[in-house]
C-alpha cells in the first residue's frame, strides 16, 4: 500500500456546470409529460417530513440542497454512525482518524485551519459544535452519537448562517430523535455479531422501550446501546529500532520484535438516551431529554507508511488509548397559539475526552537523535479535554397557512473549556532534569449571542421570496499557561471577539406541485480564536523561522472568516411520483480564510491571510424501477482552491484544498419482495466512490495525497411480522482506504507517515424483534 505525493483527479469538475443547464432545461418538459401520461403506476416514493427551516415541510418542497434519511432507511442499510452516512451524501467529505475522531466539510470548505469546524452539528435543536484550541485533536471533531432509533438525519448543504449561526458556513448536520408515543406501549430489541478479516469478533446490542404513563398526557422513551468492534491493527515494539537510512525510514518490518499487541485498535461504545414527553393540554408540550454516550479505543486506527502493513512500529512500548464521553441535557417547551407557535430550547452539553499518542519516531525526524545511543526519544503526547456548553434558543414562528410565513428568535450560548496538552520525553531527565518538553493548560470561554429572523412571502401563485438575517456577537476569553523545555513559558491572556450580520435571500419558482426551482445567496461564518505562543528561545528557537516568512511573530489571535454562497437548484418528481431528481450548482467566495502556516521549527499558527473559492454541483436521483427494485444515485463534484495568501500556508495557491475530493458518487440498488405469507425478502448493494484528496503535512511546503477509493457493501434480509434478520458484508472486496493522516507536530514528512485506514472486510448478521 502506498501513498502518493502528487497527482490529481481523473475527471474535470467543470463538466457539471455544462451538464446542469441541460438537466434544468429538460425538467419542465419531463414534468409536463408525466402529467399528460396515464395516471396511477403505484410505487410512489415516500417523502420524508423535515424541519430544516424550523417548520414542517418535505425535501421536495424545501428550497435548500438537502439530503434526508429516515430512521427506517438507516436501519435497512445498517448505518450506525454519522461518518458512514455522510460518505454516501454528495457534497460532503471527511477526514477521519477512527471512531469519534472525524472532521466533516461540505462544499469544499475544509476546516484544516482555525479552531472551529465549518459544519454545524445538531442533536434535535441543540448545537453541539464547540470550538476548542487548535492544537487539540478534538478541536474540530464532532461527537459521534450512535444512530439507533432516530426519526431521521438531515444534511443541509450550503451556509445556514441565518437559522443555525456560527460554524454552519459549509452546512449543517441534524440528528432528529423520535418523540415518545403518548398512546402505544412498544419496544424493540436488536442484536448483532460479525467478524473482521485480520481482526476478531464484533458485537452490538440495542433496545428501545416506549412507555405511556398517562394516556395522551405523559410518555417515556428509553434507548440503550452497547457496541464493540475488534481491532485490526497491531502495535509492534521492536528491539534495536532501525534508524533512518539517509532520506528513507529504517527497515522496521525486519527488526527484531520485543512485543506484539495484536489487534490493538479495538473500540467500545455504550450509550443511553431517555426522553419524557408531557402534554398537559393539546397546545402545550414539555419535553426533557438526556443523552449519555461513552466511547473508548485501544489505539489509533493508523498504520505506518512505510512499510504499509497493518501495524504501527514503536521503539518503546507506548499505548495510544483514547476516551470520548458526552452528556447532553435538554428541555424543549412548545406552545401553539392560533396564529403563532412559541418554542424554547434549553440545553447543557458536557464533553470529556482523553487521547495519548506515541511521538518517538516523529520527534526523531524533527529534532534528530536525542535518545540513548542515537535512538529516538521515549516520547508521548497526551491531551485531556473537558467542556461545558449552555445554550438557550427562544423562537416564535407563524402558525397558519397564509402567504406570509415567518420565524424569529434569539440565541445565547456560553461555552467553557479546559484543555491540558502535555508532551513527555523521559530521555530528557538525565540531561535537563525534567521530562516536561511541553505543557499547555488552557481554560477558555466563548460567549455567543444572536438575533435572527426569516420571512417567506408567496407574492404570486408560483413565486415565493425568502429573506433572512442574523445578527451575531461573540467574545472569546482565553488564558494559556505554557511551560516546558520546548515551550514559550509564561501565562498569556487575551480576548478575541467580533460581531456582524449573515443574510440570506432565496427566490423560489414552483410551476406545478412536482417541480421547484430556486436561487439563493447566503452568508455564513465561523468564530476566530487565539494562537498558542511559539518559543523564540531555549531548546527550540523559532526566530529564524519567522525571519524566513518576513514577520517578527505570529498574531496572538485570528478573526472570523466568512463565505458568500451563490446557488441555483431544482427539485422534481417524475414518473407519477416514482422518481425524484434533485440538483444544485454553487459558487462560494471565501474571505479572510483562517490559514494554518507551519514554521520550519515544527510549530504552526493560524492567521486570516487568504482568499479561496469553491464551486461545484450535487445531483441526487431515486427511482422505483418496478418489480421490487429501487435505484438511488448521487453525484457530487467540487473544485476549491486558494486564490490569494498573505502568508504561505500549508495549501499552495491553486491546489485543491485539503480533504476535498474532486468527485464523490454513491450508487445503491434495493430489492424487496413478499415471498410467502408475511415473509419479505430484501437485498441491497451499495458502491461508494471518493476521489483523491490532498492532506496537510506538518513539514512546510509538503503534502500528501490520499488515493481515490471505492467500497462495496451488501446486505440481504428476511422480515416476518414483528422480526427482521439481515446478513451483511461491509467492504466486500476488502479495499484499503486512507481516511486521514496524523497531523501531530512533525509527524508527517516525505519519509514517514501514519495514515488512518478503514475497517477491512466485515461479515455479520443482525436480528431485531419488536413488540
Amino acid at each position: 500500500m502506498e501513498i502518493s505525493q502528487k497527482g490529481g483527479s481523473g475527471k474535470p469538475s467543470r463538466l457539471l456546470p455544462a451538464v446542469l443547464p441541460v438537466i434544468l432545461a429538460g425538467l419542465p418538459g419531463l414534468a409536463w409529460a408525466q402529467q399528460q401520461g396515464p395516471a396511477g403506476g403505484g410505487d410512489e416514493l415516500t417523502e420524508i417530513v423535515i424541519t430544516a427551516e424550523k417548520r414542517a415541510s418535505t425535501v421536495q418542497q424545501t428550497p435548500i440542497s438537502i439530503t434526508a434519511v429516515s430512521g427506517d432507511q438507516l436501519s435497512k442499510e445498517g448505518i450506525t454512525d454519522v461518518g458512514r452516512l455522510a460518505s454516501q451524501v454528495p457534497g460532503i467529505a471527511m477526514a477521519s482518524e477512527g471512531p469519534g475522531r472525524t472532521q466533516f466539510n461540505i462544499r469544499g470548505l475544509s476546516s484544516s485551519g482555525g479552531s472551529s469546524p465549518t459544519v454545524g452539528f445538531y442533536l434535535d435543536d441543540v448545537p453541539v459544535t464547540p470550538p476548542t484550541s487548535q492544537l487539540a485533536s478534538a478541536g474540530k471533531v464532532m461527537i459521534d452519537p450512535d444512530l439507533y432509533d432516530l426519526a431521521r438525519v438531515e444534511i443541509l448543504r450550503g451556509p445556514q448562517g441565518t437559522l443555525y449561526g456560527a460554524s454552519s458556513m459549509g452546512g449543517t448536520i441534524r440528528l432528529i430523535t423520535n418523540d415518545p408515543d403518548l398512546e402505544r406501549f412498544s419496544g424493540r430489541v436488536q442484536a448483532g455479531v460479525s467478524g473482521t478479516d485480520g481482526g476478531g469478533v464484533n458485537y452490538s446490542g440495542n433496545f428501545m422501550l416506549n412507555i405511556p404513563i398517562v394516556s395522551d398526557k405523559l410518555a417515556l422513551r428509553v434507548v440503550g446501546t452497547e457496541k464493540y468492534n475488534s481491532g485490526f491493527i497491531d502495535r509492534i515494539v521492536t528491539n534495536d529500532f532501525p534508524l533512518p537510512n539517509g532520506n528513507a525510514r529504517g527497515d522496521v518490518a525486519g527488526a527484531p520484535v520485543a512485543k506484539v499487541h495484536s489487534n490493538d485498535n479495538d473500540d467500545r461504545t455504550t450509550g443511553f438516551r431517555a426522553t419524557l414527553l408531557f402534554k398537559p393540554t393539546e397546545d402545550l408540550s414539555i419535553e426533557p431529554a438526556i443523552f449519555h454516550q461513552r466511547l473508548t479505543t485501544g489505539a489509533l486506527s493508523a498504520i505506518d507508511i512505510p512499510p504499509g502493513t497493518m501495524a504501527h512500529y514503536q521503539p518503546y512500548d507506548v499505548p495510544e488509548t483514547s476516551l470520548q464521553a458526552f452528556d447532553d441535557y435538554s428541555l424543549r417547551v412548545k406552545y401553539d397559539l392560533s396564529a403563532l407557535s412559541i418554542q424554547s430550547i434549553t440545553s447543557l452539553l458536557r464533553v470529556r475526552s482523553y487521547v495519548k499518542e506515541d511521538d518517538a519516531e516523529s520527534q526523531y525526524f524533527a529534532f534528530g537523535p536525542m535518545g540513548p545511543a542515537g535512538m529516538p526519544t521515549d516520547n508521548s503526547t497526551t491531551e485531556r479535554h473537558s467542556s461545558h456548553q449552555f445554550n438557550e434558543e427562544l423562537r416564535v414562528s407563524s402558525n397558519d397557512d397564509s402567504n406570509l410565513q415567518w420565524v424569529a428568535g434569539g440565541f445565547y450560548s456560553r461555552f467553557s473549556d479546559h484543555l491540558l496538552i502535555r508532551n513527555t520525553v523521559n530521555d530528557l531527565v538525565p540531561i535537563y532534569g525534567t521530562a516536561n518538553a511541553f505543557t499547555d493548560v488552557e481554560p477558555d470561554s466563548l460567549t455567543q449571542q444572536a438575533l435572527f429572523g426569516e420571512v417567506n412571502y408567496q407574492f404570486l401563485p408560483d413565486w415565493k421570496a425568502t429573506v433572512g438575517l442574523r445578527y451575531f456577537h461573540y467574545r472569546f476569553d482565553y488564558l494559556q499557561n505554557a511551560d516546558g523545555l520546548a515551550a514559550q513559558a509564561g501565562t498569556f491572556t487575551g480576548v478575541a471577539g467580533a460581531y456582524g450580520l449573515t443574510p440570506k435571500f432565496t427566490l423560489t419558482y414552483t410551476p406545478d406541485k412536482n417541480l421547484l426551482f430556486y436561487a439563493t445567496a447566503s452568508k455564513g461564518y465561523r468564530p476566530g480564536g487565539p494562537n498558542l505562543p511559539i518559543p523564540t528561545s531555549g531548546v527550540i528557537d523559532c526566530s529564524s523561522s519567522y525571519q524566513q516568512l518576513g514577520i517578527k511573530t505570529e498574531p496572538s489571535t485570528f478573526g472570523p472568516d466568512a463565505v458568500w454562497n451563490y446557488e441555483i437548484g431544482e427539485k422534481a418528481k417524475l414518473l407519477d411520483g416514482r422518481m425524484t431528481l434533485n440538483s444544485s450548482f454553487y459558487y462560494i467566495d471565501w474571505q479572510r480564510i483562517q490559514l494554518q502556516t507551519t514554521l520550519a521549527c515544527g510549530y504552526f499558527f493560524t492567521a486570516n491571510s487568504g482568499k479561496a473559492y469553491s464551486e461545484g454541483a450535487e445531483v441526487e436521483a431515486s427511482v422505483n424501477l418496478g418489480d421490487g427494485f429501487r435505484l438511488n444515485q448521487s453525484l457530487g463534484t467540487t473544485r476549491s482552491a486558494l486564490t490569494d495568501a498573505v502568508l504561505p500556508g500549508n495549501s499552495p495557491i491553486g491546489q485543491q484544498l485539503p480533504d476535498v475530493p474532486r468527485w464523490t458518487a454513491t450508487t445503491s440498488l434495493e430489492y424487496s419482495r413478499d415471498i410467502a405469507g408475511d415473509l419479505t425478502f430484501s437485498a441491497l448493494v451499495t458502491n461508494r466512490f471518493v476521489d483523491a484528496q490532498y492532506d496537510y503535512s506538518a513539514v512546510p511546503a509538503s503534502y500528501f495525497q490520499k488515493p481515490a477509493y471505492d467500497l462495496v457493501d451488501m446486505r440481504i434480509g428476511l422480515a416476518g411480522g414483528s422480526w427482521t434478520t439481515s446478513l451483511y458484508v461491509d467492504n466486500l472486496f476488502d479495499r484499503r482506504a486512507v481516511t486521514g493522516i496524523n497531523r501531530n507536530v512533525a509527524q508527517n514528512n516525505p519519509y514517514y507517515a501514519r495514515v488512518f485506514v478503514n475497517r477491512p472486510r466485515t461479515i455479520g448478521v443482525t436480528a431485531e424483534t419488536e413488540f
